[in-house]
């Protein structure tokens, strides 16, 4: 053959091959483009099951299959017809529902969960996982319903075995039927109707008895909840908050427990008790629980109070604390105060407080004794004065036994948001004068001014440091020397010096100035202080030691400590490299003298 006609053979096969592979990759191509025109990939998701478990809610990845692999394996990527919401959004589950081992297929699907509750689908959208994590931190516990069929609340009031272990604890009915319930098949379903046992626990999970008072004749938590709306929007539906109120709060606001026991009607209807119990509400509950219904008693009624007056009652709140309650308080005129003078038997009056007491709504007075103010645990008396025409007037009297153990306080202490001074040979508390320059009120607390403010955070800290850094067994010479060493410790650093140039900017300039190494508040950034900064600090530490009365002298370029006829100069001692020092006299006269204790 010549070599003309092999290059027109050679020729011919190419322009065939050429028209081959246009018919077949032009036709893919075609059919690529004509694809991608038509391309849903929510619709490609939604059709395929093998690519659902593959790529769950991946949308990404449903679009790289289609081109590398659907596109060749004929799949059918375009929309369904009509206006079909699988054009827009997954309708199939592509979460994991399993979480810490338990499978919650059975009480939650997302879809659900995201059409019914509007504020999840606008805070969410169609995030089936973010759903998922919701349902499990705050859905179970707020008792939504993750999924057609299962109500959580119907499913607990159902079953009392439930309800004896798991109370009112949302969660772990739903893990329960996820796990047990739907295979034992217990019903999950709702009750037929509008029933209040689908939207609130309809049982009583909680013990009713409190203080050694049982209260289960004359309260249920949940007709409480019920009847006041003020309760339900605090407390939702936690009975335990809710007897809780009603112990410490409802039952001296007159709230009903159930609808049913009156305990002012129980109480004058039957003088026996009245005699026993007095304005004692609560025990008027313990008895009729334990005794009156099986007594017979009638305890319904309308009353609204007691009858008679002045009458007194001491209600055990535990840990040593009692509350005193006059009932209709009555004088000879109106009455516009009431104090409750209190002591422990034991030794007479030594320990005596006057509490000052508060009205409450119902025209009573109350106040609540603090064991721990007094020397003595066991028989206390409470008398109550009122005052009537600005004169104190005698209204009554109890007594009572109030066993706790006893705590001595000594120095400045922190109680219930009040500063009381305790003091510090006897731990007797101060009632009314002057404790170390601050005012207290005739209760006991401190009057808060700025001078007390500045002055008795430093102290009680002071307080602190000295028990830290002596023992109860040495003697008062080696208390001294400890606090001494414990101040020279500490670097020397010029703070607001010279002393005399901010004396007048503090309320408690001795205060200040001991807490640059003392740190009551912990913002000093470096402890450490000149000389009346160190004579401050260890002037309040020796206030705490209690040997007398202690001052803090200074000039206007130096500081020393004067304590029991005594003087202490630490930065003269460690300008001396002495260990300790103290004299009798000093040459030194002061211009500022600060009385500490």
């Amino acid at each position: 053959m010549s070599k003309s006609r092999i290059r027109y053979s050679i020729l011919a096969l190419l322009c065939v091959a050429a028209v081959l592979l246009t018919m077949i990759f032009g036709s893919n191509v075609a059919h690529a483009e004509e694809a991608d025109s038509d391309f849903n990939v929510y619709a490609y998701a939604n059709r395929y099951e093998d690519l659902q478990k593959a790529y769950g809610g991946d949308l990404a990845a449903y679009e790289r299959h289609y081109q590398t692999n659907g596109i060749k394996e004929h799949r059918n990527a375009k929309p369904y017809p009509g206006d079909d919401i699988r054009n827009s959004k997954l309708t199939f589950v592509y979460i994991s529902r399993v979480y810490n081992g338990v499978d919650y297929q059975a009480v939650f699907d997302p879809f659900y969960y995201l059409d019914t509750y509007a504020d999840l689908r606008a805070a969410f959208g169609d995030n089936q996982q973010l759903a998922f994590n919701h349902f499990l931190n705050n859905g179970m516990k707020e008792g939504r319903r993750g999924i057609d069929g299962f109500n959580v609340y119907a499913y607990a009031n159902r079953y009392p075995d439930l309800q004896k272990v798991f109370g009112s604890d949302l969660s772990k009915y739903y893990k329960h039927y996820a796990t047990n319930g739907k295979r034992e098949k217990r019903n999950a379903a709702p009750f037929d109707g509008n029933d209040v046992r689908n939207r609130s626990l309809r049982f009583t999970y909680i013990s009713l008895v409190n203080n050694g008072i049982d209260y289960s004749a004359g309260f249920d938590p949940v007709i409480y909840l019920e009847t006041y709306s003020d309760l339900r929007k605090a407390f939702g539906n936690d009975q335990q908050a809710a007897f809780n109120h009603f112990v410490n709060t409802g039952i001296y606001e007159k709230r009903t427990g159930n609808g049913s026991f009156n305990v002012y009607a129980y109480a004058n209807r039957y003088d026996d008790l009245f005699k026993a119990f007095g304005a004692n509400l609560p025990m008027y509950y313990n008895h009729y629980a334990k005794n009156g219904i099986k007594e017979g008693r009638d305890a319904t009624g309308t009353d609204k109070n007691f009858k008679g007056s002045n009458i007194i009652s001491a209600v055990n709140q535990g840990n040593g604390l009692y509350k005193i309650t006059i009932v209709n308080p009555t004088a000879a005129g109106t009455i516009t105060d009431v104090k409750f003078p209190t002591w422990s038997d034991e030794n007479g009056q030594d320990d005596v407080v006057w509490y000052q007491g508060t009205k409450n709504k119902d025209g009573s007075w109350s106040v609540t004794v603090d064991g721990s103010r007094h020397l003595n645990s066991g028989k206390f008396i409470t008398h109550v004065y009122g005052t009537v025409n600005g004169k104190s007037v005698i209204l009554g009297a109890t007594n009572y036994v109030n066993n706790f153990e006893t705590t001595k306080y000594y120095g400045w202490v922190l109680r219930d948001g009040r500063y009381y001074f305790y003091d510090r040979t006897t731990g007797v508390m101060q009632n009314g004068g002057t404790a170390c320059g601050v005012t207290l009120n005739s209760d006991g607390s401190a009057v808060l001014d700025q001078y007390a403010r500045e002055k008795i955070p430093v102290m009680m800290h002071a307080r602190a440091i000295v028990e830290s850094i002596t023992s109860p067994d040495d003697s008062l010479a080696v208390k001294q020397e400890k606090c001494y060493q414990w101040v020279a410790k500490w670097p020397y650093l010029l703070k607001d010096y010279p002393f005399g140039n901010f004396v007048n900017k503090y309320a408690c300039p001795d205060a200040h100035y001991a807490n640059n190494i003392i740190n009551a508040y912990g913002d000093q950034d470096a402890q450490g202080a000149e000389c009346v900064g160190e004579a401050a600090a260890l002037a309040y530490l020796y206030a705490e030691l209690n040997f007398g009365d202690v001052y803090l002298y200074s000039s206007n370029l130096h500081g020393w400590v004067y304590a029991n006829g005594r003087y202490w100069d630490p930065l003269f001692v460690e300008s001396k490299g002495r260990q300790y020092y103290n004299a009798a006299s000093y040459e030194a006269q002061p211009t500022y003298i600060y009385k500490i204790n």
